[in-house]
């Protein structure tokens, strides 16, 4: 990697160090972190995220269309209170909603997941979309609860999927 390129994954990285510390909340709810943001809308629409890490965070609209997620990419335990979009998002690597809320709509129409893609025990509220997305590798949805009816349109699973994970799990990012 040249040192242009160096730079600037180290501005992104920065960037979103600054980003995901003000949507987490802390570890006591009554008492949110002073450098936490409450309701914000988030639009990373057609970002490039690098090893993304958002567990357990907050967000209320949260848009991450056409995002290119490189390296994991953990949004385990992350609350979405509004509506969350990741239609045509690209994730490289594993990817972990292990244990979200999503309270809005959840539209993943026309995403890809080239490596396992857990959303175990995650909880959908609204409307779910995964309408045209492919699965590539593994896909888990063990636990995961569904007030109205998810749609699976076009969806293309390529590795094993189901209800438990299987496979090449491997363990969430330790993050920092």
């Amino acid at each position: 990697m040249n040192t242009a390129n160096e730079s600037k994954r180290e501005v992104r990285l920065t960037a979103q160090r600054i980003l995901t510390t003000h949507v987490h909340p802390g570890d006591d709810a009554d008492y949110p972190a002073a450098t936490f943001w409450t309701d914000i809308d988030l639009d990373l629409t057609a970002a490039v995220l690098v090893d993304w890490y958002m567990k357990d965070c907050l967000l209320h609209n949260a848009m991450f269309r056409q995002a290119t997620f490189t390296g994991y990419a953990g949004f385990n335990g992350a609350t979405f209170a509004g509506d969350a979009g990741f239609n045509g998002a690209t994730f490289t690597a594993n990817t972990w909603f292990d244990g979200a809320t999503f309270t809005g709509n959840a539209e993943f129409g026309g995403a890809t997941f080239t490596e396992g893609a857990w959303f175990d025990e995650t909880t959908f509220t609204e409307d779910v979309r995964f309408d045209d997305a492919t699965f590539t590798g593994n896909a888990g949805f063990g636990g995961a609860t569904f007030t109205s009816g998810p749609t699976f349109d076009g969806v293309t699973f390529t590795g094993n999927s189901g209800h438990e994970p299987s496979g090449n799990q491997t363990s969430e990012p330790a993050g920092d």
